[in-house]
């Protein structure tokens, strides 16, 4: 899938910055959320974020109308979500930060469990995807040896979706190291997330619990290795994921390879 990635920011003497753009932090996660906003570098070093985060206009999510469709072509809809964004990064000039997010979804064309499936309408409304996101997240940077930045991270999502179903609770542990050479930065990124849901699931009988595994790694080179110029960095990454459910129909494996081109100015 071709994708842009950019971010313009614009700083005040106050060391107050305008910015809007799109997260690596997002991306890697296969969101591509668009974000804007502001920061404030305080004093002790301490950075207040506060932004929007949506779904770019130009590209929203692709799913299915109805995901439960066999035996014949599914449809495909649009997923939006617009939300917000507070975070507090290097809390008294330590390695320790805080983020909050809080996101609204919506489906064009919400039709789980409609088409073929003979459920009641208090069973399709357990299917319901759309609701609200929230994820809270606390982090802390060291630098354990060198020029390395290791950085840990808790966080907790919660799908506050209409459909019972389809809500729950999902805690994550994510690990990320990178080196930072003279002329080129390589970051590897392992997270692992158990998630459980509200409700039974009425299509398979069961509630559905899941275990999520992901592995990333980074490679950015600069210093005029690019076009022979100050300005432009090679970039490449790999990231791999892979959610195991006790249904099946909810397995899923992921993989994304990127070759790319930055240019600063």
């Amino acid at each position: 899938m071709p994708q842009v990635n950019s971010s313009v920011a614009y700083t005040f003497a106050s060391k107050t910055q305008l910015f809007i753009g799109s997260s690596m932090e997002d991306i890697v996660q296969f969101d591509t959320a668009s974000v804007a906003g502001i920061r404030q570098q305080f004093s002790d070093n301490s950075i207040l974020e506060i932004s929007s985060v949506s779904t770019p206009l130009f590209a929203p999510i692709q799913v299915w109308a109805d995901p439960y469709v066999v035996g014949e072509d599914r449809i495909e809809t649009d997923r939006i979500s617009r939300g917000a964004r507070i975070e507090y990064d290097k809390i008294l000039g330590t390695g320790f930060g805080i983020q909050y997010t809080q996101r609204e979804t919506e489906i064009d064309d919400e039709l789980s469990g409609t088409t073929q499936l003979t459920l009641t309408p208090e069973e399709i409304q357990l299917l319901d995807r759309e609701g609200d996101v929230t994820r809270i997240a606390a982090y802390y940077r060291f630098k354990p040896i060198g020029r390395n930045i290791l950085e840990v991270r808790l966080s907790r999502r919660s799908d506050d979706l209409n459909g019972d179903a389809m809500a729950g609770e999902q805690d994550q542990l994510q690990i990320t190291n990178a080196y930072i050479g003279q002329r080129y930065i390589v970051a590897t990124n392992v997270f692992y997330a158990q998630q459980d849901y509200d409700a039974v699931n009425p299509v398979f009988g069961r509630k559905r619990e899941s275990d999520t595994l992901g592995l990333g790694f980074g490679f950015v080179v600069f210093d005029q290795q690019l076009f022979n110029s100050k300005n432009w960095f090679g970039q490449a990454s790999l990231v791999w994921v892979e959610k195991d459910s006790n249904i099946d129909f909810y397995d899923v494996g992921s993989t994304m390879v990127s070759l790319g081109a930055q240019y600063r100015f």
